[in-house]
């Protein structure tokens, strides 16, 4: 697994497209996390209006969109020459929505996890989980399963995390604007 926030030196060193592009072209496959995170960085930038805390933020968000952009491409050529798109895929959590998801990720393979742990399983390892007559069960990667080994209870843990703090920070906002119409 290459993951770029644990690669950072090496994305240093080479420079982060540089990186991506040949992790990207050496990888058997490429998964897309998605969040609401990434879309609502779109839906409420404000190109005058940036501040230092920010900064960083924005940052990562030309970045993240640089890479989305350049793997969409990968999928736009892969499907001009037609290739096989199972190299790519996109995930989202089970608090995201469809939308959540980057127009230039549309074409590939779509799943919500936890719940489509079994579906990504067999379309990494190449391996059918249903065949007339039988059903192939792999322990610790159902819904319900992969909570029972330590990594699959703190995945949990995280996700529920995420989606509280998702909640949250839409309620706050909600509330805000609701404040600003009625002061007006």
């Amino acid at each position: 697994v290459c993951m770029d926030l644990w690669d950072s030196l090496s994305i240093a060193e080479e420079g982060s497209m540089t990186w991506y592009c040949r992790k990207i072209r050496e990888s058997d496959f490429v998964l897309v996390i998605c969040s609401p995170g990434h879309r609502q960085r779109h839906d409420t930038a404000d190109p005058e209006v940036i501040h230092d805390d920010n900064l960083a933020l924005m940052s990562n968000a030309c970045s993240s969109d640089a890479i989305i952009q350049l793997i969409g491409e990968e999928v736009g050529l892969a499907k001009a020459r037609g290739e096989d798109l199972s190299k790519y895929m996109a995930a989202v959590f089970k608090y995201c929505k469809e939308t959540d998801i980057p127009t230039e990720l549309r074409l590939v393979s779509h799943y919500t996890l936890p719940q489509d742990l079994p579906l990504l399983f067999s379309h990494l390892h190449g391996v059918a989980l249903h065949r007339p007559g039988v059903y192939l069960k792999i322990n610790n990667i159902t819904e319900e399963g992969f909570t029972t080994v330590p990594t699959g209870a703190a995945l949990q843990l995280a996700i529920q995390e995420a989606g509280m703090m998702l909640s949250e920070k839409q309620q706050q906002t909600e509330d805000s604007s609701y404040c600003d119409r009625v002061d007006v």
